[in-house]
């Protein structure tokens, strides 16, 4: 595993379910915002489909943990997936915006962290 994934893994396994699926939800939301960047943004969205389906892979792994979260069936596995899915994307375009997605839910995590 490499260290940028292994230092994110170990943090969101830290976080408690209700934090995790409070910075899952912000990651989802972030990963939509980025989809629309590569639909609406400087290139034509064709050129960017292949960006686009692994941006929306992203967003269907988080968005299954977050079912499991929510129905009591957690895996301790998944944080490592889900960090793996949104940052290790091999295609720059998706990176990007997984990247600017993971860096935008964490600020938001930290956030309500502050306000509680």
């Amino acid at each position: 595993m490499e260290p940028k994934v292994e230092i994110e893994t170990i943090w969101l396994s830290s976080r408690t379910s209700v934090q995790r699926s409070q910075f899952l939800i912000h990651l989802a939301h972030g990963l939509t915002i980025g989809i629309r960047v590569l639909c609406h943004g400087d290139r034509d969205a064709q050129a960017n489909v292949g960006s686009i389906r692994l941006t929306n892979e992203a967003i269907h792994t988080v968005l299954g943990y977050l079912l499991h979260s929510q129905a009591g069936t957690e895996s301790s596995g998944w944080p490592a997936t889900i960090v793996e899915s949104v940052l290790c994307i091999t295609d720059a375009a998706a990176t990007q915006q997984a990247s600017q997605a993971w860096s935008y839910a964490k600020s938001q995590a930290s956030s309500s962290a502050s306000a509680a």
